[in-house]
């Protein structure tokens, strides 16, 4: 029982791995967009400054330790993104936009299993 709680060097070196693949990944995120895109469009620093920034947090926030797990959150996201596209063409087909009517669509979309939960 006691070993339980250790943590093998294994495991260690796949956190270290895993650790270094994202920060290669926001590095190379942020240099694309702050550096590369930003003389193909016409941008001011802060802007691509602020890309990178957004373009680093999109690469946190997509970034699975396998390809199966990245598969699986492709799919969720894109699952989401229908039901939320049925939800919201459903109710403007027949009723004008409301502000109050967004916050219902909201709510749900996170009941319906939408953007705002974390794909697992």
């Amino acid at each position: 029982m006691a070993n339980d709680h250790q943590h093998s060097p294994v495991k260690y070196r796949v956190a270290i791995l895993d650790s270094v693949t994202l920060a290669v990944a926001c590095l190379l995120t942020y240099m694309l967009v702050t550096d590369v895109l930003s003389h193909v469009y016409q941008l001011s620093r802060a802007d691509g400054l602020i890309g990178g920034l957004w373009a680093v947090i999109a690469t946190v926030f997509v970034f699975r330790d396998s390809y199966q797990h990245s598969v699986a959150a492709a799919v969720s996201r894109i699952a989401a993104t229908a039901v939320s596209f049925v939800l919201c063409l459903a109710y403007l087909a027949f009723l004008p936009f409301h502000v109050w009517a967004l916050a219902v669509s909201h709510r749900a979309q996170r009941a319906a299993g939408g953007p705002d939960r974390p794909a697992r």
